[in-house]
């Protein structure tokens, strides 16, 4: 007779070898991979209870509930392993973070056929019957109890089916060829299984399928390839943002040491030094100085941002004095250009304030950099108000 199991005890000890595995090394807590761990775990079950079915139909010959019972909760638990599978197969490459499974099955709309399934197959175990066969060589159960796993099987395929036909891009990623081998491993199991049915091979081919899935979409080291190659994408955008900026440091840097340059020459070449002249030109190397050591701190400050060193230095400062250097940078950036630049300044706002200057005056800077550049002509109107309240003005 347990000729007639051996490839059931050889089952459970490749099923209990992957759970070991599984619950030892997995590092995952997707929605996807808590179905796979139940898959596993029903796997067990169904081994152990198919055993326990065949060896009660062979055995015990004088009291039918007892075999019946057995027979009842094998059923219950290979349908559900189907079913799990028909979920796993919805979910695979999918990052849900749902944490409860039953919430998942009750709102997420691609699992209502699941859920239709689940309940229809609920409904009809109770109308299923068995008629258990006995032989020289061993048993196996026969009957509509064992049919119904074929039509709740074809109809997971189905789904799975439908489900990687219909999102492909979902799926596009993933080597989806195990899942088609899977497929096709279990139809050739039905199709045997009707054929020979002595030959126990349903739960070797529950087990086979479980290792492909395993190995081509659960097993960790695939996550940590997975990981490495997204971090290797991250630090090449990095590095492809990072080359960017410095060409764009590049042409901003060059403008004010061009200016300094340019004014400073004007003044030393001059024969005769005109006093209102020269001031005008050492107002424009300071405002160039200024954007140079603006930009200069720009980049300090990314580089402090990178390695966690940016904080905000709160304390007293003098509004209009930032205020005016804002205006002597505008005007010198805006002195080749036929604009404007005009400042509305709400007179209720205290000219002692408490913050972080340097952030406020960055802010502020960033902001008007960018009307300068992308203004042509007519004006650029700064209007600075300020809602007080509780002793704390927010420009």
């Amino acid at each position: 007779m347990f000729k007639n199991l051996l490839l059931s005890f050889g089952s459970f000890f490749f099923a209990s070898l992957l759970l070991i595995i599984y619950f030892v090394k997995a590092k995952n807590t997707g929605i996807n991979n808590k179905i796979f761990k139940l898959m596993v775990t029903l796997l067990i079950f169904e081994i152990v209870t198919e055993i326990a079915a065949v060896t009660a139909i062979y055995y015990i010959t004088d009291n039918d509930f007892m075999v019946e019972l057995i027979c009842r909760i094998h059923q219950i638990i290979s349908l559900s392993w189907i079913l799990s599978v028909g979920l796993y197969g919805i979910t695979i490459g999918k990052a849900y973070k749902i944490e409860n499974l039953l919430k998942y099955l009750l709102h997420e709309k691609e699992a209502r056929p699941v859920l239709v399934s689940i309940i229809i197959t609920a409904i009809l175990i109770p109308f299923t019957s068995y008629h258990n066969v006995r032989e020289l060589n061993g048993a196996y159960m026969a009957g509509s109890g064992e049919y119904i796993q074929y039509i709740v099987g074809l109809f997971e395929i189905g789904l799975i089916v439908y489900t990687l036909r219909k999102e492909k891009e979902s799926f596009k990623s993933l080597n989806l060829k195990p899942i088609y081998w899977g497929i096709v491993a279990v139809l050739i199991q039905m199709a045997l299984q009707l054929y020979f049915p002595l030959i126990l091979i349903t739960t070797e081919c529950f087990v086979f399928t479980t290792y492909l899935f395993y190995f081509a979409f659960e097993n960790p080291d695939l996550y940590l390839i997975k990981e490495l190659e997204e971090a290797k994408q991250k630090a090449d955008d990095s590095n492809k943002t990072k080359t960017e900026f410095l060409s764009n440091m590049t042409h901003e840097i060059r403008t004010p040491i061009n200016a300094i340059i340019g004014f400073s020459e004007g003044i030393i070449n001059e024969k005769e030094i005109n006093k209102e002249e020269a001031l005008e030109d050492l107002s424009h190397i300071q405002a160039a100085g200024n954007n140079l050591l603006e930009i200069i701190n720009n980049i300090l400050d990314i580089s402090k941002i990178e390695n966690g060193e940016e904080y905000i230095d709160n304390k007293e400062y003098d509004l209009s004095h930032l205020l005016m250097e804002l205006k002597t940078i505008m005007d010198g950036r805006l002195i080749d250009k036929d604009i404007r630049f005009i400042m509305n300044i709400d007179e209720s706002i205290p000219s002692k304030l408490y913050g972080d200057r340097m952030k406020v005056f960055q802010i502020l800077l960033n902001i008007l950099s960018n009307a300068s550049k992308y203004t042509e002509v007519g004006r650029i109107t700064f209007t600075l108000k300020a809602d007080i309240s509780n002793g704390t003005a927010l420009l």
